[in-house]
């Protein structure tokens, strides 16, 4: 029994050391890839930071571009809010003075019917009536200064954002043009490839890390397992040497024990005198 014990934990044991042996080359293979991924990776990390240097130096002209445009913005969108209150704010006047025409027009009008009083032969009474309207309109003019004041406001006004949406307008254009040159040039398109290829590696180095301590665990596990039947082979072989031990005792002794009855019966024969046989002689001899 002892025997088909141990002759299985010998055969359990040498599949254990072959797997074993596999294992443990799989397990220096990822573990060698690994390192050798991290390697590449460094070389790359190195690369792109000669790259990024140049890239650093787009985004600063990028950002101040950008800042520029975005003030102008900010500028039109402030003058835009500010026009709408004074032409609200010219509608409330315009509504209080019961204005109809614009000054512009108050203006020609007046200019229009100076010409004719000045120019044309008129009658008393169709000149006075003229007359009468000019200084009509002249006092709607006084009367309108706030108007005119609201409407050169609002005409400044205007003047701006056409400035500053032109000027926005020129940081836009000079912006699309920076990003096209540099994604145009050889630094982005290198920026790019390397960029790819660093989270390439990076999940490969990934995978072989997790090959390699998933063949660690396995190594682990057998050896374990190796071990213990390595013990168990040790104590089947010596409890099979102790039996042995055991067997020689009991034959010495049943040996020792059938030689000294062979001795009595020899003394015995001497004490009585009587004639040695042959196997008396040869048990003498042992």
């Amino acid at each position: 029994m002892e025997k088909g014990n141990l002759g299985k934990l010998r055969k359990d044991i040498s599949d254990l050391t072959r797997e074993l042996t596999k294992i443990k080359a799989e397990k220096e293979n990822w573990f060698k890839e690994k390192e050798e991924l991290k390697k590449q990776i460094s070389d790359q990390i190195n690369k792109i930071k000669t790259v990024k240097s140049e890239t650093d130096s787009f985004n600063v002209v990028l950002r101040e571009l950008k800042k520029k445009r975005d003030e102008c913005n900010k500028v039109v969108k402030n003058f835009i809010s500010g026009i709408k209150d004074l032409r609200k704010k010219r509608k409330e006047v315009e509504k209080k003075l019961g204005v109809v025409l614009s000054p512009d027009s108050i203006k020609g009008r007046i200019k229009k019917l100076e010409e004719t009083v000045e120019t044309e032969v008129l009658t008393i009474k169709k000149e006075e009536k003229l007359m009468s309207e000019i200084k009509e309109l002249k006092k709607s003019l006084s009367e309108g200064k706030a108007l005119v004041e609201l409407d050169e406001k609002i005409s400044f006004i205007s003047k701006r954002i056409d400035e500053f949406r032109k000027k926005s307008q020129e940081f836009h254009v000079k912006l699309k043009d920076h990003i096209k040159n540099h994604r145009t040039g050889k630094g982005y398109r290198e920026f790019i490839s390397l960029s790819k290829q660093i989270d390439f590696l990076k999940a490969s180095q990934k995978k072989a890390f997790s090959m390699f301590i998933d063949f660690k665990n396995k190594f682990f596990a057998l050896n374990k397992i190796l071990r213990y039947k390595s013990f168990e082979e040790k104590k089947v072989k010596s409890n099979i040497e102790n039996s042995n031990i055991k067997r020689e005792e009991y034959k010495k002794q049943k040996e020792e024990k059938l030689l000294d009855e062979k001795y009595r019966k020899v003394e015995e024969t001497l004490k009585t005198k009587k004639k040695l046989t042959t196997n008396d002689l040869l048990t003498m001899r042992k």
